[in-house]
């Protein structure tokens, strides 16, 4: 099956790209060819694994260009054979909608998000003929707020690579001699948030509770895993509160699986969400994690049992549950080993790969009966 991926945003490094940089390689590994039309730079971890890698000007001033646009992507869908278009992010799923009305090729489009800003929520029932929702209560969300009836979302959760995160991978000597490389010292304990420095990634948050929890654990440290717009606020805060010592700003960092295991908790205090992707890299890391109670969150996490939840914006609540956690090796211990257990059974790429694949097969079958039939 040829496969063309269209992803409109530019490229970083956030949930959606490693949603669809871990989609397209299950994809490749099980025979497809997969195409990506990008914006402005290709993927450079899909470099040598995409067939080709179509670079576009999603996001250009002029109006008029959008059809220019489109007519490129067309000419990309008729020159490669390609079978079925996968959309992601609203811009793309307006293009294929356009390009499917051009080539008759079927489309979907995948929901990483609320769409809070989105305009016309009910307009997108008509012009998207099938979405994936990454989580069962964006499906809710768009069959509710949007209109779409249910035959036409489809929930695949995320999944992320259970040989890549897997906590048998990594030695305590090697995590030993990779804690001396970031200058932590072993008695350390660690608080990890590894996520874009967005307001809504509630970096903020933990900033806050900080100074409760070191009265109970004065040997912790807060690693800031990525970058963004946001990092400059966060830093003139914790040198407001004298907490510059107890915080590291990692920057954008590609060793995720080893910075999850030399953690004591990885937390995710956002303010919005459709499933992270980084709560399952940790579940699988068998670390506990403690995540705000939106989204798709607690569809991964039974409080207690295999994680724990807060609400939006408690600091209290976030400082209370890492400081009883850090306090408690037993309860360490036994949340992350429910956490890794939930993961492998739930949140598998190999799963969402296959699924994905499914859908593809229906509807290109569907398409090819609608013709038929006309």
């Amino acid at each position: 099956m040829n496969i063309l991926i269209v992803f409109s945003q530019p490229w970083a490094v956030g949930g959606a790209e490693t949603h669809v940089t871990d989609l397209v390689k299950g994809m490749v590994k099980n025979g497809h060819t997969v195409y990506m039309a990008v914006h402005n730079n290709p993927s450079p971890q899909l470099q040598g694994i995409a067939k080709q890698q179509f670079v576009c000007n999603f996001r250009s001033a002029n109006p008029l260009a959008y059809f220019t646009l489109a007519r490129q992507i067309a000419g990309i869908v008729k020159q490669n054979g390609i079978d079925i278009i996968h959309a992601h992010q609203r811009t793309s799923g307006y293009l294929a909608a356009y390009v499917k009305y051009v080539t008759k090729v079927p489309f979907v489009v995948t929901i990483h998000d609320p769409w809070n800003r989105a305009y016309g929520k009910k307009l997108h029932a008509k012009i998207y003929d099938h979405i994936i929702t990454v989580s069962d209560f964006l499906r809710d969300r768009f069959i509710t707020e949007f209109g779409f009836s249910p035959q036409k979302v489809h929930t695949i959760h995320n999944g992320a690579d259970q040989e890549r995160y897997n906590p048998a991978n990594y030695s305590p000597l090697g995590l030993a001699n990779f804690r001396k490389k970031l200058k932590i010292s072993p008695e350390t304990k660690i608080i990890s948030l590894i996520a874009r420095l967005y307001k809504s990634k509630g970096q903020q948050y933990l900033i806050e509770a900080a100074p409760a929890i070191l009265e109970h654990v004065p040997q912790a440290r807060f690693l800031l895993v990525g970058d963004g717009p946001h990092e400059p606020l966060l830093r003139q805060r914790i040198h407001a509160l004298g907490l510059a010592d107890h915080f590291i700003f990692s920057g954008y960092r590609q060793d995720i699986p080893e910075l999850i295991a030399i953690s004591d908790i990885v937390v995710r205090p956002s303010e919005m969400e459709g499933l992270p992707i980084n709560v399952i890299e940790a579940m699988l890391m068998a670390k506990p994690v403690i995540a705000s109670r939106i989204a798709g969150v607690p569809e991964m996490i039974e409080h207690e049992v295999n994680g724990l939840m807060i609400s939006v914006g408690d600091v209290d609540a976030l400082a209370k549950h890492i400081v009883s956690v850090l306090t408690d090796d037993g309860k360490r211990r036994a949340i992350g080993e429910a956490a890794r257990s939930t993961a492998l059974a739930k949140f598998s790429m190999e799963s969402c790969v296959a699924k994905t694949v499914a859908l593809y097969y229906n509807l290109i079958s569907h398409a090819k009966q609608s013709a038929w039939l006309k």
